[in-house]
């Protein structure tokens, strides 16, 4: 072999292993734009989350706060309590201190809400408002009792 081809071998082979080099420099850098956007997504995920697990802290606060100082009816606080709980942690659902906000909400789940209940008829709604009544004169102690501790609860593994 002449030294000429053995020297244009060389050239080749240097600017296959260059090309290889930037290709794979080029690999590493998209990876690392998919990396840092994918942490940026993650802690924007978690930032809204966090903030989302305040609003429903604070709204628990307010809505207990709210049955204590007799401003909102029972039923309605605790089917609200109720929701906001399973949002947060379905386990707090389940909790000693709080499961009457479930019962209460399972008594009443079959009531129609908002424009199906603006919808009915006051015959209708007798039935209904009769069933409020009870559960409400029934649960009405235990309900605020649960909306005292609601207000007391350490919420701060939610934040």
């Amino acid at each position: 072999m002449s030294e000429t081809v053995v020297y244009g071998l060389i050239i080749v082979g240097l600017a296959i292993s260059a090309g290889a080099l930037w290709f794979i420099v080029r690999l590493l850098g998209e990876q690392k734009a998919r990396k840092e956007e994918n942490q940026r997504r993650l802690e924007e995920v978690a930032q809204k989350a966090q903030e989302h697990r305040a609003y429903l802290v604070e709204s628990l606060q307010v809505i207990a706060q709210t049955l204590m100082n007799d401003e909102m009816s029972v039923i309605e606080g605790s089917i609200r309590c109720r929701m906001l709980l399973d949002n947060l942690d379905p386990q707090l659902c389940r909790h000693d201190d709080f499961v009457v906000f479930s019962e209460v909400y399972e008594k009443t789940r079959h009531i129609p809400r908002l424009k199906e209940w603006k919808a009915l008829k006051t015959k209708q709604k007798l039935p209904h408002m009769q069933l409020m009544d009870e559960v409400e004169n029934e649960h009405k102690e235990a309900i605020l009792i649960a909306a005292g501790k609601l207000r007391q609860h350490p919420f701060d593994r939610y934040h």
